[in-house]
């Protein structure tokens, strides 16, 4: 197992120089900053295996993980909603599985899942409809060049932030991270959360900064975005950020359990996370 993780980590390291720009009609995006996910997934998985895992992990554990792994690397180059939104449903699988063992918070986890999916797949409906396309790119270029419902537009990336914030256990969609990471194995835990909000913060970085970056505008500076007016998306990160973090901060105080006490600090570090792409700025990222 530990070999094949290896494999698994020299191939994305090589990945850069072997592959073009753009990959499957556009739906991946091969450049920087997809490169340093993959590297940052790959090298987390095999730590993780490293530390956590023997010779006793079963197989089909071991075969879960990496699709769930191949699922995070899908999506951090993902340049298409939907692209996104089935590389999503791969990790989503591989967790609804992995914790089967506890039968009614699996249930209940699942049912928040497909909930959160169907909302996000809601909001996906939404900006076609507005655009006429799930690309990145696509409708970046009709929001530079066309006039567009403000509303419309802000309601379904409403929805479509609402279905990454789940995944990425972001205030205030994480409701059920108590009963989850009490009655998990802290090795599940610990992989599920630190994969999921890695790979998230990435998605959401290249999700809100390419669709919404401004393809008419130029600055001479490199260090802020052009973002497109009209669509007060930082805003709602603030919210979203700081309500993580001092939920994360609070709650945490009167915790017993270890496991819950890393489940809060996690949410947390999302918000800390999130902080940096509120600013918009080259820094930021």
């Amino acid at each position: 197992h530990a070999v094949c993780l290896l494999v698994v980590f020299c191939l994305a390291l090589l990945g850069a120089y072997t592959l073009p720009q753009t990959a499957f009609n556009g739906l991946m995006v091969i450049d920087n900053f997809a490169y340093t996910g993959k590297v940052l997934i790959a090298l987390s998985t095999f730590v993780f295996f490293a530390l956590f895992y023997d010779h006793t992990v079963n197989s089909s554990e071991f075969t879960l993980l990496s699709t769930l792994t191949l699922g995070a690397m899908l999506a951090v180059g993902s340049s298409d909603l939907i692209m996104l939104f089935i590389s999503l449903e791969v990790m989503s699988i591989s967790i609804y599985i992995l914790i089967t063992a506890e039968r009614t918070i699996a249930l209940k986890y699942y049912i928040y899942g497909i909930t959160s999916s169907a909302i996000m797949l809601f909001g996906i409906s939404l900006i076609y409809g507005i655009c006429g396309s799930t690309g990145y790119y696509g409708i970046s270029e009709f929001l530079s060049r066309n006039t567009f419902n403000p509303l419309a537009l802000s309601i379904s990336l409403l929805l479509i932030l609402t279905g990454i914030g789940f995944r990425m256990m972001l205030f205030p969609f994480n409701f059920y991270m108590p009963s989850l990471a009490e009655n998990i194995p802290i090795r599940k835990l610990a992989f599920i959360s630190i994969t999921g909000v890695t790979t998230l913060s990435i998605v959401l970085i290249r999700f809100l900064l390419t669709i919404l970056h401004d393809g008419n505008s130029f600055i001479s500076g490199t260090d802020i975005y052009s973002m497109i007016p009209g669509i007060n998306w930082s805003a709602l990160t603030s919210v979203v950020s700081a309500g993580s973090i001092i939920v994360g901060s609070t709650v945490i105080l009167w915790q017993k359990n270890l496991k819950k006490i890393f489940a809060f600090l996690l949410l947390h570090q999302a918000g800390n996370l999130l902080i940096g792409l509120t600013s918009a700025s080259t820094e930021g990222t």
